[in-house]
């Protein structure tokens, strides 16, 4: 609750480097727990309870990221709930997934990496079919013209060396 106070604060008033510090300090935390397993009054990272707080923590801060248009900071956040879901035993709630993949396209725009950015559509496109039963078929079609134009955005070359390499 407090970190979510603190990124409510950080996005009310426009402090970025306060909000960097801050994800610093939470990525540090968790690092910490890992790396001294052995200690007693140490939280429970095995605990289902515990292993979701991390997680909402991190969707809060992945949300605060993109809304102050720290991109960088939203890609380390991204790879932060990475790694805890990889901890997790079971995938989270559709929802958060629908939050996730909504902010990897935006992340993935901006960074110019276009394959990433359609794959991040489909992914968003498979969940939203499969477990919001409440998407009228007006919003699935819009989302799946998405995906399409997502994966059309996809250059067959590298930019940066042109078609070259493709003249044999």
């Amino acid at each position: 609750m407090t970190a979510r106070r603190a990124f409510q604060f950080c996005k009310q008033y426009k402090r970025t480097t306060e909000f960097r510090r801050l994800c610093e300090i939470i990525r540090n935390h968790l690092a910490n727990l890992n790396k001294y397993k052995d200690q007693r009054d140490r939280p429970d990272l095995s605990a289902p309870e515990s292993l979701q707080l991390y997680l909402d923590t991190r969707f809060e801060q992945l949300k605060m990221a993109t809304e102050l248009g720290l991109w960088q900071e939203a890609f380390r956040s991204v790879e932060d709930i990475h790694g805890l879901m990889s901890i997790v035993k079971n995938t989270p709630k559709a929802s958060l997934m629908v939050v996730y993949y909504a902010k990897l396209t935006k992340i993935f725009w901006i960074s110019g990496s276009h394959l990433y950015h359609g794959y991040s559509w489909l992914k968003l496109f498979t969940i939203q079919k499969s477990f919001n039963k409440n998407l009228s078929q007006k919003d699935l079609q819009l989302i799946a013209s998405s995906v399409i134009l997502a994966a059309l955005s996809v250059l067959p070359y590298d930019q940066t060396h042109g078609a070259s390499h493709l003249v044999c």
